[in-house]
Order: structure tokens, then C-alpha cells, then sequence
């Protein structure tokens, strides 16, 4: 009777490492409504996880690739840049390759959606979510009421957003919950909705560490 051959040891960790088995980070994909606070909670990591987390701002390491290729000011300029979408699709997977391989647990702030005039688009795509499928423990969606938005984005100097109605807040808030739920079943990991609510801002880091303390 004629014996198969065994493979080698060798041959069998090359394989786990084509196969992507093997990743260092430990990643919680952190989503919400523009002007619900996100950023606010974040600056807050060391609080959080007393130094163990780190944070990528996907938005901000995109700017930075865009001011050296297009000479742009802002992230809301970079948006609407010609073939915009096209052009970040690339730049988002260039980050994220470096991400996946950092060590201990990373937050990725970053959008669920993006506007440009009349269109919205994914904030992330089926190969970034290939790429993050694995490494990626949690979502969170961090959001607040339509009121507290409106007028939080008014007191916010730092960005050039557009004044949008209620309806438009809402329906972006809708679609970026869609997204989220897709994104949790494909990558096949919980989602939590974190309300950012007015004067509870402790608070709200509070539930973001509870979350993140299950993951280390």
C-alpha cells in the first residue's frame, strides 16, 4: 500500500503565513455619526486603556499621503478630490497593511461611510475588510441625538462641515449603522452602540473601556 507523504514542518508555517492566520494586532474598528464626539472619546485613550492601545486615524494618515501627493489643506478638501474614491482605496489599504501588523490592541477611527456632495460611500471596502478579517475583535459605533450633533458641530471650529438638516443627519446616521452591520457579519464580530451623550463624556469613555477590557 503506498504511503502520502507528511509535510513538512517547514512547508506547514509557510502556509499559515499565506493563509494570514497569523496577525500581531488585536483591532476595534471605531465608527460614528460626524459631530456625535467620536474624537473627543479618543483623545482620551490613555485614560481608557492606561497606555494599553494605541490609536490610527485613518482619516489623518490619508492626509498626510495626500499632501504629499496632491498638496491638499484639509481632510475635507482631500474629499473632494477627483476620483476621490479610487484613489483612497488605495491609500486606506497601504494603512492598513502597516496596522495589521503592529502589536497589542489598536483602534482604528475611521468612517462608516463617506459623504461627497450627494454620494456616500463605504468607508471601507470588501478587500479592506479581507485584510482586517481575522485580526479585527469589535466595532463600536459611537453616536449621539440629532440636537446634541447640530449643535456640537456648530461650537466645532477646527472643521469646515457643511450645516446639514436633521433629515440629512439622520438618513447618514442610518446608512452608517447599515454599514456597520455589514461589516460585523462579514468580519463575523459584535458591534456596540455607544451614545455619546451631552455632558457624560466620562461616562462614554467609561462603556468604551468595558468594551476594549474584554479584548486585551
Amino acid at each position: 500500500m503506498r504511503r502520502e507523504k507528511k509535510p513538512k514542518k517547514g512547508n506547514r508555517k509557510i502556509d499559515i503565513v499565506k493563509t494570514g492566520c497569523c496577525f500581531m494586532a488585536k483591532i476595534v474598528l471605531i465608527f460614528g455619526t460626524p459631530g456625535a464626539g467620536k474624537s473627543s472619546i479618543l483623545n482620551g485613550l490613555e485614560q481608557i486603556t492606561h497606555g494599553m492601545a494605541s490609536k490610527v486615524n485613518i482619516g489623518d494618515e490619508m492626509l498626510k499621503i495626500a499632501q504629499k501627493e496632491f498638496g491638499v489643506e484639509d481632510r475635507d478638501s482631500m474629499r473632494k478630490l477627483a476620483n476621490y474614491a479610487d484613489i483612497s482605496q488605495r491609500w486606506r489599504r497601504e494603512i492598513l497593511e502597516k496596522v495589521i501588523r503592529q502589536e497589542g490592541l489598536v483602534l482604528i477611527d475611521t468612517h462608516a461611510s463617506v459623504k461627497s456632495e450627494s454620494m456616500l460611500s463605504p468607508g471601507l471596502s470588501f478587500d479592506d475588510l479581507a485584510l482586517l478579517k481575522g485580526s479585527t475583535k469589535a466595532i463600536v459605533y459611537v453616536d449621539a441625538s440629532t440636537a446634541e450633533i447640530i449643535a456640537r458641530r456648530q461650537r466645532d471650529t477646527t472643521r469646515k462641515r457643511e450645516q446639514e438638516p436633521p433629515e440629512e443627519i439622520d438618513l447618514h446616521r442610518s446608512i452608517n449603522i447599515s454599514m456597520c452591520s455589514l461589516f460585523s457579519a462579514y468580519l463575523n464580530i459584535p458591534l456596540y452602540v455607544i451614545n455619546n451623550r451631552e455632558g457624560k463624556l466620562e461616562e462614554t469613555r467609561n462603556q468604551l473601556a468595558k468594551v476594549l477590557e474584554g479584548l486585551v
